[in-house]
């Protein structure tokens, strides 16, 4: 059962509010924005606005949210679905009506609660990090005496972001202002719409110009609140119990995209356009532009084109859409055209209200980056500048664009104009993006002093991973420009990462070379207590306890990296040299055979061990299909041809054998000789065997 926090709740169930019929419209009367009239004696709710909201923890944005709607809603309907912190007090306090839910993976559910708290005529839905501009506050007003029937008004939802500090916006239509009537309530378990009837295609709504700012897309309030991994598993749920509906495979490929998944994404809306077909669902142009995107990143720019192409033919002057076209065509260096869809782009300003969602961005500075980029691949730096520039006009402060300008800059070859323009981005942003844009720019011109200099200053505000990438190349640059203190630079990036692989493959060659064994033992003593983090510390740690004899903590250090990193190439290699040790050859096998070619020495390595564990196994037909794929990569690779020799002779090919162990032995001297006169030997050729053996002893 509910627990019911005020109890105005109950007395309202027990006086139900009145209800007006709707009077018969004068002649020529208008609706704002085009709201049709309600038929004669449609019953209507008493005048006035619901704010209907569900939250959970959102101490840090309802009060900014509510405040923005005070003098505008004549009533609060909060239902909260598990807050800890002060989110139900700061409610209360704006006199809110509150109910509590258990939650239960389905945000209309948790919606449509709300919504059968409302009382008054319309109905306002409102998150707690959004808040309504200032500029919608009377047209809201206005509404409160309208007659309503079964149709709403679209808000647009301006979603602020700071992938690009603060210039990085996109916008979207909601449905957000309706008319309070049981028949219209929300469907779909995350991005949830509002319907009709449960009507797949939402409720009826007439644009308006209304609209709201949300903050919620903002990277730590996302990181916060782990949004990506929660909406994929409720979306996962949907797709799982409405296969057929193509707006969850919509948003299950919309969401692997923002956590990475890009093949997940393709798989995901390809699905959602074959379901769709030609019915005109608002989402798809969106699905279709995003499906480009996955496509380029994966390197398909054909399919990228298609899908931009076809999101067009289904909303022309979209300009997601023709961002996606003009992105595809300049992967495929057909530069001219890419500039013309990014033109496109840019005309699509006007129509952005229109859109499903769109990036409202592209059309103000992000095509005009991109129209620059062309020019700067084409090597005509002057005309780049000058689409830089266009861009900066429009978002003087989009850190990008001030970037793109320092690099124009460069290949224009202003020096001193880049460097002040690296510097003074760095200076005013002060992230790592502009950290290493600086340092790396001081490095190029060789600057290698200046460079050093401001890596010591800047090593506390960057980031670990950015800090230690930073002081191990400060370390190489310390070498060349012949400053003492290379070591030091290392040392103090192991204090910030003790475990980090890149660290401590690098002091140990240095120590290594120096003979220093007593750097050394400290330095492998300290390591085996160090925390991992990335997956290359868990395969040199992995690799560590191997060669110290320790194959079972080896193997388990390489399955904790796997946990986090699964199906990287060396720690798949790792698991399966330590299984070898541990007699888990079934095992060993399956993990080495998943190394993919991405890393040609994990592979290589990898490879090899697979046809020793095929070869050991009886497979040896499979083993020589293994072996041919190492020695394809290293033709003087030894070992891999005394292997390949040892199967050919499982396979009854003595002839081959032969043939492979004369190719290995200029390689490898006597030890080749050895095998190739017990070869001899076996197969009963006495003589060869003896002049082979001669041949090997006199090369000892």
């Amino acid at each position: 059962m509910p627990l019911r926090i005020n109890s105005s709740a109950a007395a309202r169930k027990a006086a139900p509010p009145t209800v007006d019929a709707a009077p018969a419209p004068a002649p020529g009367a208008y609706l704002p924005f085009g709201l049709p009239h309600p038929p004669p004696g449609f019953p209507q709710k008493p005048a006035g606005i619901s704010l209907c909201m569900i939250v959970k923890n959102e101490e840090r944005f309802l009060p900014k949210c509510l405040q923005s709607l005070a003098g505008i809603v004549d009533e609060i309907n909060v239902v909260d679905t598990g807050s800890t912190d002060r989110t139900v007090e700061i409610a209360g306090g704006f006199g809110a009506r509150i109910e509590h839910r258990t939650w239960r993976d389905d945000f209309s559910w948790a919606r449509n609660e709300a919504l059968a708290l409302a009382t008054k005529r319309w109905i306002l839905v409102m998150d707690a990090d959004e808040e309504l501009n200032a500029d919608s506050r009377e047209m809201l007003l206005g509404m409160k005496n309208v007659p309503a029937h079964l149709v709403g008004l679209w808000v647009r939802c301006f979603n602020l972001a700071d992938d690009y500090k603060g210039t990085g916006a996109s916008s979207h239509a909601l449905a957000r202002f309706f008319p309070n009537h049981p028949r219209i309530r929300y469907r779909s378990p995350i991005h949830e719409f509002i319907s009709l009837d449960q009507n797949l295609t939402g409720l009826d709504c007439k644009p308006s110009l209304i609209s709201i700012t949300h903050h919620g897309y903002l990277k730590g309030v996302v990181d916060d609140r782990g949004k990506g991994q929660r909406n994929l598993d409720i979306i996962k749920a949907a797709t799982e119990r409405e296969p057929e509906e193509p707006f969850h495979w919509y948003n299950l490929g919309v969401t692997s995209l923002i956590i990475g998944d890009r093949k997940g994404a393709i798989v995901a809306l390809e699905r959602m356009l074959a379901l769709v077909g030609e019915n005109p669902r608002g989402f798809v142009p969106v699905g279709l532009s995003t499906l480009s995107e996955a496509y380029a990143h994966e390197g398909d720019q054909e399919k990228a084109l298609w899908a931009a192409n076809e999101s067009l033919r289904r909303s022309p002057q979209f300009c997601n859409a023709h961002f996606a076209q003009g992105r595809a065509f300049s992967n495929m260096k057909r530069y001219a055209e890419a500039r013309e869809a990014f033109k496109a782009a840019i005309a699509d300003g006007p129509y952005n209200n229109l859109q499903f969602v769109c990036d409202d961005e592209v059309s103000v500075w992000k095509a005009q980056s991109e129209i620059g980029h062309t020019y700067a691949m084409e090597g005509n730096p002057p005309a780049a500048l000058e689409w830089f520039e266009k861009g900066l006009a429009n978002r003087p402060g989009a850190q990008p664009l001030l970037a793109n300008r320092a690099r124009a800059l460069e290949a224009g070859k202003r020096y001193d104009d880049a460097e002040a323009q690296f510097l003074q981005v760095y200076r005013d942003f002060g992230d790592d993006a502009s950290l290493l844009d600086y340092v790396n720019y001081l490095l190029r011109r060789e600057k290698l002093r200046e460079m050093l200099g401001t890596i010591s200053q800047a090593l506390d505000r960057a980031q670990p991973g950015t800090a230690i990438q930073l002081l191990t190349t400060a370390a190489t640059v310390a070498d060349r420009a012949k400053v003492p203190g290379a070591e030091s630079y290392l040392e103090r990036a192991l204090q910030i990462a003790p475990g980090s692989a890149a660290v401590l493959d690098e002091l140990e060659r240095r120590y290594a070379e120096r003979g220093d064994t007593a750097a050394l033992e400290r330095l492998h003593a300290a390591e085996r207590t160090a925390p991992c983090i990335e997956p290359a510390d868990f395969a040199r740690r992995s690799s560590r306890l191997l060669a110290e004899g320790e194959a079972q903590a080896a193997f388990d250090k390489a399955l904790e990296g796997l946990t986090t990193a699964e199906g990287h190439p060396r720690l798949l290699y790792q698991a399966g040299a330590a299984a070898v040790l541990l007699g888990l050859k079934e095992e060993a096998l399956s993990y080495v055979s998943a190394v993919k070619p991405e890393d040609p020495n994990a592979f290589g390595q990898a490879t090899y061990l697979r046809a020793v564990l095929l070869h050991d196994a009886g497979r040896n037909q499979e083993a020589l299909v293994a072996i041919d794929t190492v020695l394809a990569a290293n033709r003087e690779h030894v070992d891999g041809l005394l292997r390949r020799a040892k199967i050919l002779e499982a396979l009854s090919r003595p002839q081959d054998v032969e043939a492979t162990l004369r190719r290995a032995l200029p390689l490898g001297g006597q030890r080749v000789a050895i095998e190739l006169a017990g070869h001899y030997m076996r197969i009963g050729d006495f003589e060869k065997a003896r002049l082979t053996a001669e041949e090997g002893l006199a090369t000892a």
